[in-house]
């Protein structure tokens, strides 16, 4: 696929014009981001939709006020640098409002207002942050789900992990998304999945800047969104029973869908809808989300490199391989020939961890005279080599730094 036409990012306002000093219109807003976070154990941490949440005000914070406006975190930080990732923030926003109100303070949480896990999310909380600020700044309350970050200057980029975020979503309940215009093209990659239903759960709208972000995540969007809203809207209404493919494979109703996506070209629900009904859905996945997939199918295998081998369980390693065996199974059919040495590798990572399993299950079933466990801890070492190795290489196909304790990711 061709890279997606790059658009400007946000420019101050217009030329000549002085900086207005901006004042706090919306006390509080809150909008969704996926994000890792703990799940309701504490123990465990998962890729989840969480609310973002901002309140604001302009009075005076004490003695210490710098002058000028700031962002505090009620989470802890302590992870990462959370007030770099603010003044990221201030600084696109700024671009848009000209100056902001003196002394005015915006206290954000994120999810549950515990910990931050910032060595996994870094700056991917950036393009929610930045649409709370524009609320409270210019008092239009948001109603979305944002997967992003925002750079400085204003544009609006896709964040680390970005298939997954969006793959987190497919539980949830719905609703306005946006998501960077780079990202676009990944969106084949849902029908190639046979889920055309997630583009009439999530109306999904793409942006380029902070200013097409926050104009599309607001509760009350504005022409030519609004008119193609509604129209979407009206018909996703009309399908009542019927299953996601047959109702777009309706003539009429492919029609409807199109036009809305010739109106409203970010309209990447109707987009998408209309390769469903037309027939055009890619089969092979691109290699980026194969990757992704792939990884995901093959996690639990990452956690067996986490013990030695004298704690290793031998039924948690049966039952691992297993599944991720099946799991790699069902993807078969999304694989391009081309991609095919991305799978054959996952296989071999498990043909060793079930040659352990058969050296394992030899020497607990031998006598203890004739029982070498050097054989098991060869095996096991070599397991360990060929699952850390795996991980690694997924890692660089996604563009990210390797882990520096293996099995941690």
């Amino acid at each position: 696929a061709k890279p997606p036409v790059e658009h400007p990012a946000v420019k101050p306002s217009a030329e000549g014009a002085k900086p207005t000093v901006g004042a706090i219109r919306l006390k509080q807003a809150k909008v969704f981001t996926p994000l890792w976070a703990h799940d309701e154990s504490g123990l465990k941490v998962e890729l989840k939709s969480v609310p973002v949440t901002i309140s604001a005000t302009s009075e005076k914070q004490g003695p210490d006020a710098t002058g000028k406006m700031a962002i505090s975190f009620l989470n802890d930080t302590s992870q990462g640098h959370l007030p770099e990732v603010s003044d990221q923030v201030l600084a696109a926003v700024k671009l848009l409002h000209g100056d902001l109100p003196k002394d005015a303070t915006a206290s954000i949480v994120v999810g549950k207002a515990g910990e931050y896990l910032f060595a996994r999310n870094h700056n991917s909380s950036s393009g929610a942050e930045a649409v709370l600020v524009d609320a409270v700044l210019r008092g239009e309350e948001p109603d979305a789900t944002v997967i992003g970050v925002i750079e400085a200057d204003g544009s609006f980029k896709s964040p680390p992990l970005f298939w997954d975020s969006l793959r987190s979503l497919s539980d949830g309940p719905g609703g306005r998304l946006v998501i960077p215009r780079e990202c676009a093209p990944l969106m084949l990659s849902v029908l190639a999945m046979e889920d055309p239903g997630f583009f009439f759960k999530y109306e999904v709208i793409c942006a380029s800047n902070l200013k097409e972000l926050v104009e599309r995540a607001a509760k009350r969007s504005t022409a030519p969104l609004d008119d193609a809203s509604v129209k979407f809207h009206e018909v996703r209404e009309k399908m009542g029973t019927s299953t996601v493919g047959a109702f777009v494979a309706n003539r009429f109703v492919r029609q409807r869908l199109a036009e809305i996506a010739q109106t409203f070209p970010d309209h990447l629900s109707a987009k998408m809808l209309t390769i469903q009904g037309s027939g055009e859905r890619p089969s092979p996945l691109a290699r980026p989300i194969l990757a992704a997939e792939i990884r995901k199918a093959v996690q639990p295998a990452f956690r067996l490199t986490l013990k030695s081998y004298a704690l290793v369980d031998i039924d948690t390693v049966e039952s691992t391989h297993e599944d991720c065996k099946k799991s790699l199974e069902a993807l078969a059919r999304y694989v391009e020939l081309r991609d095919r040495p991305l799978t054959d590798r996952a296989n071999e990572m498990l043909t060793s961890i079930r040659a352990f399993l058969r050296v394992k299950r030899a020497l607990r079933s031998a006598s203890e005279i004739y029982r070498n466990e050097s054989t098991g801890i060869t095996a096991f070492e070599v397991m360990v080599k060929n699952i850390n190795s795996y991980q690694r290489e997924l890692m660089l196909e996604l563009g990210e730094a390797p882990p520096q304790n293996p099995g941690q990711n």
